[in-house]
């Protein structure tokens, strides 16, 4: 297996262990929040890839990154303050977090070899599709929601 593809498959990694953190973030101390079971399960889906990716990147010979690294889109979202802040920006800001890694997996399939590639088509990216979705819905969910008590209060 070439460096490279374990190069990419290690970035993926990292951009699964920083958003796990983030999610972690988003969550810790909200409790009451109406979001809080979409976000846990977006979190246990980033974990259950992080898990798969680790496997894989050994299987090839590789040597999996321990942390997420030098801070990414998602540490930044955190270190904002936006998903302290509120509902409302924390689900926008894990949404940026969710379309920034969707868009690492899309453009960094097709430079790892072609048994890696049909992998991450057929286990990962589902995946990641899946939790950008959750996260789309869980904001317009949020917003009529927002919508309809503005609406309300008048």
């Amino acid at each position: 297996m070439t460096t490279t593809t374990i190069d990419v498959l290690n970035g993926f990694l990292r951009d699964e262990l920083a958003a796990i953190a983030t999610y972690g973030e988003a969550l810790h101390e909200r409790s009451a929040f109406s979001g809080k079971t979409e976000l846990s399960t977006c979190q246990r889906s980033h974990e259950v890839r992080a898990g798969i990716l680790r496997d894989k990147i050994v299987s090839l010979g590789g040597e999996p990154a321990p942390t997420a690294g030098v801070p990414g889109m998602w540490r930044k979202l955190v270190a904002s303050g936006a998903v302290a802040i509120g509902p409302d920006m924390a689900i926008r800001a894990l949404e940026q977090g969710e379309d920034h890694v969707l868009r690492d997996y899309r453009s960094g399939i097709s430079t790892v070899e072609p048994e890696v590639r049909d992998f991450l088509e057929q286990k990962i990216l589902p995946e990641e599709e899946y939790t950008h979705r959750t996260l789309s819905d869980l904001k317009q969910r949020l917003a009529s929601a927002m919508a309809t008590v503005k609406h309300s209060a008048r």
